[in-house]
Order: C-alpha cells, then sequence, then structure tokens
C-alpha cells in the first residue's frame, strides 16, 4: 500500500498514510474508527474462503466493500542460496534454525501456527518464535541481515531482498472499505481507480511476486452507486449480474453465459468487478 500512496499523491494529490499492522489487528482499528481502509489475507480454515467469512463474523452490523488488492504467494523466506537447505515447516524445529515471526493476528503468523501444528512441531521448539515484527519487509530485512535464517513472508519481499522464497500457499489480499467511508471521502474511489490504471499495475507487477489480474474486483458487494439500483443479491434473482461498473455509477450488465453490453462509460479506468468474471474486459478495454 505504499506503493498505491505514492501513485496516489502523484496522480490525484491525496494523502494516503499506510500504517502497518496485521490483518485482524487492522479489521479491529477499523471497527474502532481508527483507519479508513483495512488489507486483509486470512483464509477460513473450514471452508478454504478467504477473508469473506472472517468479515462476516466480526464485521457484524458494518457495511463494507471487498475489493480484490493483489494474490500473492506466502511461504518462507530464507537466505539466498539457502545455506542452512530449509525445505519446509518441519525444518523450523532444527536448533541450528533461527525464526523472525510476525506479530499475533497477522495472516503470516497464523499460517506459521497452523502448519507447525500440522508438523506435530510445538512452538516452543521454535527458536526465535517470539522475536515479532510487523511487516514482511521487515521479516526478509531480518533474513537479509543474518539476524534470521527464515520467515514467513510473501515472495514479493523475498525478491525485493534479493533472498530465496519456499512456497506454502496462495493467498488473495483483500482491501475492506466501509460503505459510510467510500460514500463521504472521494480520495477512496479515486484510490480505486488508481489502482486499475495501467500504470499502477505495470510497477507492481514489475516487483514480482503480485498477480494483478483481479485487481479492483469487488468480492462481496457493489454500492449503491450502480445506477441498476439494485443489489446483487436481487440482481441474481433475476438472472443479471452486474460485471463491472464505475466510480460515476456507469456499468456492464449482461445474463450469465451470455457476452456482456456496454452501457456507457465516462472515463474506461474507472472499473471495479463484481461478481465472477467469465472473461477479463482487459481483453475488450484498454484500461
Amino acid at each position: 500500500m505504499f506503493l498505491a500512496s505514492e501513485h496516489l499523491k502523484q496522480r490525484a494529490k491525496d494523502n494516503v498514510v499506510p500504517s502497518l499492522m496485521g490483518s485482524s489487528i487492522a479489521i479491529g482499528a477499523l471497527k474502532r474508527g481508527e483507519v479508513h481502509v483495512a488489507g486483509v489475507h486470512l483464509v477460513d480454515e473450514r471452508s478454504g474462503y478467504w477473508n469473506v467469512p472472517y468479515l462476516e463474523r466480526n464485521l457484524k452490523g458494518m457495511d463494507c466493500l471487498i475489493v480484490t488488492f493483489a494474490h500473492w504467494e506466502e511461504g518462507l523466506i530464507v537466505r539466498q542460496g539457502n545455506p542452512k537447505k530449509i525445505r519446509g515447516i518441519a525444518d523450523l524445529a532444527r536448533s541450528t534454525v533461527k525464526i523472525v515471526n510476525r506479530e499475533t493476528g497477522s495472516g503470516a503468523r497464523r499460517l506459521l501456527d497452523r502448519e507447525l501444528e500440522k508438523c506435530g512441531v510445538q512452538q516452543a521448539k521454535v527458536k526465535g518464535y517470539d522475536d515479532e515484527v510487523l511487516s514482511h519487509l521487515e521479516v526478509a530485512a531480518r533474513v537479509r541481515a543474518g539476524l534470521a535464517d527464515v520467515g514467513v513472508g510473501i515472495e514479493a519481499a523475498a525478491s525485493i531482498c534479493g533472498l530465496d522464497f519456499i512456497a506454502l500457499q496462495r493467498e488473495r489480499y483483500d482491501l475492506v472499505i466501509p460503505k459510510a467511508h467510500y460514500d463521504a471521502l472521494p480520495g477512496l474511489r479515486r484510490l480505486l481507480d488508481m489502482m486499475v490504471s495501467k500504470t499502477f499495475r505495470d510497477e507492481l507487477d514489475g516487483l514480482g511476486g503480485y498477480d494483478t489480474r483481479e485487481i479492483g474486483r469487488v468480492v462481496e458487494r457493489a454500492t449503491r452507486r450502480l445506477s441498476a439500483k439494485q443489489s446483487m443479491r436481487q440482481m441474481a434473482t433475476k438472472s443479471w449480474r452486474v460485471e463491472w461498473f464505475g466510480s460515476q455509477g456507469d456499468f456492464i450488465a449482461g445474463r450469465p453465459r451470455k457476452p456482456v453490453s456496454l452501457e456507457r462509460f465516462a472515463d474506461l479506468e474507472s472499473l471495479y468487478a463484481v461478481g465472477p468474471l467469465e472473461q477479463s474486459p482487459r481483453r475488450g478495454f484498454d484500461l
């Protein structure tokens, strides 16, 4: 989000101030009104679905927009050349291996704890388990500096720091925006517009480790700015689905399994996606 903040400042002079915190901590801050947007990557153990089940349990009564930022690989960040020959989570129990951990409530910490449990490794047996930092880049920086042999983080952080990476799972990172903030703060709409711009996507792709093909996709619901004036659930009952909509309320709609029809767009960069996509609009539009 630091990259997004810089792009938005250059493009619209909006001031977005990113704050480093884990997923569940960010959601707590959102509920208390301390932030306007929270980033999350939390999987539901029972269903395997990303973010939405957790948000439904923890944001009851809050009307929120859930927008995909990117997919990424999360796994073990190790030193270049992997001198400790770390192959998986079980190796973290070796007395010669020291880890750097993420804070309680972060997606990375949840992943580590889940994988340790699967392997039957007790947290107390992992050297460095209580050594916590607040971001993926801090994990990579500790490993690069030789202060730890390994830590859980995203592939992009390993790539930026010139480190090796062992993937554990693919994740979806979403932005959660309360509808009240979305309606009241034009800067949030400009943030979403900027995210789907080709300039930003190209730079994010250039970092490595990010899959931006679904960036801007609205996962859970649409806002009432849609000129259709119907919720997604209402439209589904009539066999219609909004495929993409713009910040001005313009939309593309179509019946399932049939080509979508373009209604009207004032700005073809102002597109967000709603619902499952049968084909990417990038094939038809230059965003």
